[in-house]
């Protein structure tokens, strides 16, 4: 399985609103109204052969509270492949981003690649 989640957050007459909001299970995002956003697993996984990618993109003057409800759980799945999970948070100058994940459980027989990667957004997000 294939599945992307991109969140892009820009700062709109004082407040943070979103730009961009898509997601595919496993990798569901869901707003609340208290201006956290969730990211809920919605699907087994990651299984062998899955590749999963987290995009997020923090805007000037903008901030954004990201919470992961329930750990994931790595499982070896039908393929002999490893499955892929990567993050990647970009944050631009003068925005905040709090991110916070539960842990990733690790199945006997998984083989997962994970890698996170944290810097600078453009002065813009896309959107």
């Amino acid at each position: 399985m294939r599945a992307q989640a991109i969140v892009g957050v820009a700062a709109d007459q004082g407040r943070s609103r979103f730009v961009q909001l898509r997601s595919q299970p496993p990798l569901t995002l869901r707003p609340t109204g208290s201006g956290c956003l969730h990211l809920v697993a919605s699907a087994a996984g990651p299984l062998g052969g899955d590749e999963l990618r987290l995009t997020v993109h923090v805007g000037p003057r903008a901030d954004l509270e990201l919470r992961g409800l329930g750990a994931l759980l790595a499982l070896p799945g039908g393929v002999a492949r490893p499955a892929t999970m990567l993050t990647e948070l970009r944050v631009a100058d003068g925005a905040w981003l709090d991110a916070r994940f539960p842990p990733t459980i690790l199945g006997r027989g998984c083989l997962l690649h994970s890698r996170l990667s944290v810097g600078r957004s453009p002065a813009r997000p896309a959107g």
